[in-house]
């Protein structure tokens, strides 16, 4: 039905390699199978030379690397030659020899059975039409070998195709990789280069960074020196301009002892008697907020708001707000605290 000339011809063409009938996966440093296997000869001696390699690895397919190689190492050329010369024994004359000899064992079991003269069936006879059906699913059999022989011959000239794509797909893969590593050191090379350059630049940058902290720690020292003669110079025109702007600055130094009520006992500032008169009461009726630090002389520096309205009326009255400025401690406190502290050593 097929013609295996073509197949034939490139079997015999690869005479001389008939042993390459083994297979085996390659091994890796890391101890790691499988990764590409080998089809070659091994000796009795258990030394390998391989002939063709295959890597299916690069196709995401690791797991048939192994069946290509053992197909490949079963279709040798020496098997292939041996299934083209049982497939053309089987051709031939033998179809038609096989159905005269059917034709002829059933046509003499006939006559032997009409030629009888008791009528029952003969032991020969018998024997004769068992061997006709046996010819029969012989003929089966051998229809089946033979469309089996036509599948493997087209699988393997599909399989001999594949392995040449292969082979150009891994010559190229190889190309791409040796490019890659060529690549991979031209870049590793410049990156060496970029390093030293880099090493010389940060040498430069630590230098500079030394003269720059050394300004900055200046210029923050003259920065601060700066807000302080700021903060003076407001307190000095808000003092010089409490009086223009109707807020009045009035410092008080107030008496506190325990036992006593907190008096006022010296002002520095203009001031009426009835405006003293409300900071007296006001340090009165919140005398633990303003004397946590106990018995001495405090000075308050109090500061007169305005009354304020909108178009409605009043929305917060004139007032005094009373900022706490230093603390003195009585100087009998002072000596009666040495002289305990005298006692105690």
């Amino acid at each position: 039905m097929s013609n295996y000339e073509k197949l034939k011809e490139l079997a015999e063409a690869t005479k001389g390699w008939d042993n390459l009938k083994s297979c085996w996966p390659e091994e890796t440093e890391d101890g790691d199978l499988e990764v590409n296997w080998f089809v070659g000869a091994v000796t009795e001696d258990d030394d390998k030379y391989p002939v063709l390699e295959v890597n299916t690895a690069q196709y995401d397919a690791l797991e048939d690397a192994g069946r290509l190689a053992r197909y490949y190492a079963a279709a040798n050329p020496a098997a292939v030659l041996a299934l083209i010369a049982e497939n053309e024994a089987l051709k031939g004359p033998h179809d038609w020899l096989a159905e005269d000899l059917i034709k002829e064992l059933v046509d003499n079991a006939q006559a032997i059975q009409e030629n009888a003269d008791d009528g029952e069936d003969d032991q020969f006879v018998i024997v004769l039409l068992a061997a006709a059906q046996r010819i029969r699913r012989q003929e089966a059999n051998i229809e089946k070998l033979r469309a089996e022989n036509e599948l493997l011959a087209k699988t393997a000239d599909c399989w001999d195709r594949l392995n040449v794509q292969n082979k150009a797909l891994s010559d190229s893969f190889r190309a791409e990789r040796d490019q890659a590593e060529q690549d991979y050191k031209d870049v590793v090379g410049t990156i060496e280069l970029r390093d030293i350059e880099i090493s010389k630049l940060r040498a430069e940058v630590a230098g500079l960074r030394t003269g720059y902290e050394a300004y900055e720690r200046v210029n923050a020292e003259l920065k601060a020196e700066n807000e302080r003669l700021r903060d003076d110079l407001d307190q000095i025109q808000y003092d010089a301009n409490a009086w223009r702007n109707g807020e009045e600055s009035v410092w008080i130094e107030v008496f506190n002892i325990e036992g006593d009520d907190p008096f006022i006992c010296a002002i520095s500032g203009k001031i009426t008697v009835e405006q003293l008169a409300l900071i007296q009461a006001e340090i009165l009726e919140y005398r633990e907020d303003y004397f946590e630090k106990g018995s001495g002389l405090y000075v308050f520096r109090c500061a007169h708001c305005q009354a304020h309205y909108d178009n409605v009326g009043m929305t917060e009255p004139a007032h005094w707000e009373t900022d706490f400025e230093s603390y003195s401690p009585f100087p009998w406190e002072e000596e009666e605290a040495a002289l305990g502290k005298g006692e105690q050593s």
